[in-house]
């Protein structure tokens, strides 16, 4: 899902060109961004913008010898090239269960030439390291073994979406980011529906069913603050017809969404929509009128 990493990319270089970013927890921004990118069919793309993740100490670098198991498994880390996800067991195969990826190791001019590095700090870019993120498997290896330490041994906190969204898109109207407040517009619907059909994330957030309500939704500052940009910079004009960041064409408000199933319907999330989605409702009225 190639719009929702394009989203993300455009959130971490937004708020890293932002004054704010001096007084920001980035190192939890960019993790909770990076857990939102991993609910979907999508992975969080570093090397599109390693440069501020490295700035911000979010993801770290280190040369291989610094793995706490290099001297177990030399020849594997001697043998690294190019690209390549590092394993929990370097010696073992892949297995969802017991052996995960805990990192990445990147050679970039061996990987992609010349291509692709525009956000790669300078004294990465022909040099391979193994990349870990903090709060992750590998960075709690580091922070174990003394490695890490101090602030660096601090694992990010949880801050919501909606904060990070309603923030970001502030930041990118001041810095003339239409396109990026547009295709937030729809995934934010899509991102309030996935909460509401997800129930492992409403365990693991903490937040029963009955609590994650339409309602609550539509009363939320952030999500109030966030249609309202929308509407001040008329990003609804602006349809990217792609996956999540298309947005619904004049007769679903007539038919229904097609998102909503009756369950859904029946709790809510139709009123949600319809609010939602009311300045583009406006908007297609405004047109015909027009004609």
């Amino acid at each position: 899902m190639h719009e929702i990493e394009g989203a993300v990319d455009g959130v971490v270089l937004v708020l890293d060109e932002s004054p704010l970013s001096a007084a920001l927890d980035m190192r939890s921004i960019y993790d909770s961004l990076a857990r939102f990118v991993g609910r979907w069919d999508a992975s969080f793309q570093h090397f599109h913008v390693l440069a501020p993740l490295v700035k911000h100490r979010y993801t770290y670098a280190f040369p291989v010898t610094e793995h706490p198991e290099y001297e177990r498994h030399q020849a594997y880390f001697d043998g690294l090239r190019k690209q390549k996800s590092l394993l929990r067991h370097p010696d073992r195969e892949w297995d969802w269960e017991t052996n995960r990826e805990v990192g990445i190791y990147c050679h970039p001019m061996e990987a992609w030439g010349g291509q692709y590095l525009d956000q790669i700090p300078e004294h990465l870019r022909n040099v391979g390291m193994i990349y870990f993120d903090a709060g992750s498997e590998l960075w709690q290896m580091f922070v174990d073994v003394g490695k890490l330490t101090g602030k660096d041994a601090e694992p990010p906190r949880d801050i919501p979406l909606e904060e990070i969204i309603s923030m970001t898109l502030s930041e990118a109207r001041k810095q003339n980011e239409k396109f990026l407040i547009s295709i937030w517009y729809p995934l934010m619907a899509a991102y309030a529906i996935l909460n509401a059909m997800d129930k492992a994330w409403q365990t693991e957030s903490g937040m029963p069913q009955e609590e994650y309500s339409a309602q609550a939704v539509m009363a939320n500052p952030h999500f109030q603050a966030i249609r309202s940009l929308i509407i001040e910079t008329r990003a609804y004009e602006y349809n990217n017809d792609y996956g999540l960041t298309r947005l619904p064409a004049e007769e679903d408000f007539e038919k229904g969404f097609q998102i909503l199933d009756d369950s859904l319907a029946e709790q809510g999330w139709g009123q949600f929509l319809d609010w939602w989605y009311e300045p583009l409702k406006n908007h297609y009225a405004e047109k015909r009128n027009q004609a």
